[in-house]
């Protein structure tokens, strides 16, 4: 932290975002186990939104999806001023949203609408552990390495995927991730893709082992 900005150093993001096609074997996974499946849909959620984490999710409300912004629970302390970031749910989130629907005023059917401090802390606590479980379980299932489900990678993935699409400023990735400004996005998405650039390497190389 520097002053009340979060600032993301080169190299600090130890997650590298999934590809596309993982993407769409997580989308497409089906089970019998309902906590696999609650946990697919809620890291999917994550993804399309810009990167949640859990505080953000259980926090979201009706309101914040009808004045189509929220304000990241990590910004709220973190930025000299509020930082509004945009909602705007596909068909998957809306589907999401509808399956576990708040009887409230949270979007999702996860907090009381009476929820203390204390209990949006041991909520944040033990969902997020309960929920780390089934990512791992799932990435089990999809042949993933279990590092390669969690809200970090959901957030790393929509950043490396929305630069990755073209035409996309960095000032609209900037405010889908509600970061403060477009630097501290260049400087996200540099450390990630210098994580990957022996990946990268490797993929571009004319060499041929099996000649």
């Amino acid at each position: 932290k520097e002053q009340g900005k979060y600032v993301i150093k080169e190299g600090a993001a130890r997650n590298q975002g999934l590809s596309k096609d993982d993407l769409k074997r997580i989308r497409n996974f089906t089970s019998d186990n309902p906590r696999l499946i609650y946990a697919r849909d809620l890291f999917l959620f994550a993804y399309f939104i810009g990167g949640f984490n859990y505080k953000d999710l259980i926090l979201l409300t009706k309101q914040d999806i009808d004045r189509g912004y929220f304000v990241r629970a990590k910004s709220e302390f973190t930025a000299k001023k509020e930082v509004h970031v945009p909602i705007n749910l596909n068909d998957l989130q809306k589907e999401v949203l509808s399956k576990y629907k708040g009887k409230g005023k949270y979007a999702f059917d996860i907090l009381k609408d009476n929820a203390t401090v204390e209990d949006i802390y041991k909520e944040q606590m033990n969902g997020n552990k309960k929920l780390n479980r089934q990512f791992k379980n799932l990435a089990n299932k999809l042949g993933l390495s279990k590092e390669e489900l969690s809200w970090n990678v959901a957030r790393h993935s929509f950043a490396s995927n929305a630069v990755l699409a073209g035409g996309i400023s960095d000032k609209a990735i900037s405010e889908a991730m509600g970061h403060t400004n477009t630097k501290t996005t260049q400087n996200y998405i540099k450390s990630l893709f210098k994580e990957q650039s022996d990946e990268l390497n490797k993929a571009l190389s004319l060499d041929n082992d099996d000649e």
